[in-house]
């Protein structure tokens, strides 16, 4: 959920927050429901009244860069139609996972969710300056294929492969990590999932070395 207000220094600061149920969208079911307006009403009706969010970020507009502006500009208008219930993710786990560690939640600071990307939510409020609404999405997706988004992408790419490399490494030179990477427990309460999850998708990569692994796409082309 997106909120806005007055800073003390008069400026307008935007505040963003993951309140449950949160819902992401594949990019198959995005085009969907944002082009048929009785599902499109649907979603967002239900969205509304359960004061749920839609969780998006940076690397789902990369999805549109192949599609017809006419196509984009109805994703446009289903986001608008869902705002303020909108929430930016921060996509890349290594980074969520190292703001836990730094992050002072577990020594009962102030929320800071480590998983939310506030920062690329102001994109709304550039994109707003030409609309009559505070909010929104007009023209989001415009820079879908733009140069600095690609290069998003291959960073994000590039960092998984390094680091699955890097814990290969790790586990072909340390008997007792490796043993501990094969007999994987699941661990039911933990402070903070992230690192959790990441090794439980990981585990495959990590353990059959052989693999070789490649960015497989080309953004933008």
């Amino acid at each position: 959920m997106i909120t806005l207000q007055i800073s003390t220094n008069g400026g307008i600061e935007l505040r963003s927050e993951d309140r449950s149920p949160s819902v992401y969208l594949d990019h198959w079911a995005f085009r969907r429901i944002s082009e048929d307006d009785e599902l499109r009403k649907q979603f967002v009706d239900t969205l509304k009244e359960k004061k749920g969010t839609l969780s998006i970020s940076w690397l789902n507009f990369t999805e549109f860069a192949k599609v017809d502006v006419k196509q984009k500009r109805v994703a446009e208008n289903f986001i608008d139609s869902v705002l303020p219930n909108i929430v930016f993710l921060e996509v890349a786990p290594f980074v969520v996972i190292e703001r836990e560690k730094e992050n002072a939640l577990l020594a009962g600071a102030p929320p800071a969710p480590p998983h939310i990307d506030a920062e690329y939510a102001k994109v709304l409020l550039i994109d707003g300056a030409n609309s009559l609404t505070p909010l929104s999405a007009n023209g989001l997706l415009e820079d879908s294929s733009s140069p600095e988004l690609v290069e998003c992408c291959k960073s994000y790419v590039k960092s998984i492969i390094d680091r699955t490399e890097q814990l290969r490494k790790e586990v072909a030179n340390d008997q007792q990590r490796a043993n501990g990477v094969k007999n994987f427990v699941y661990r039911e309460v933990v402070p903070r999932g992230t690192r959790q999850l990441v090794r439980a998708m990981l585990r495959s990569l990590v353990l059959n070395r052989e693999l070789k692994m490649t960015a497989g796409r080309s953004w933008g082309t």
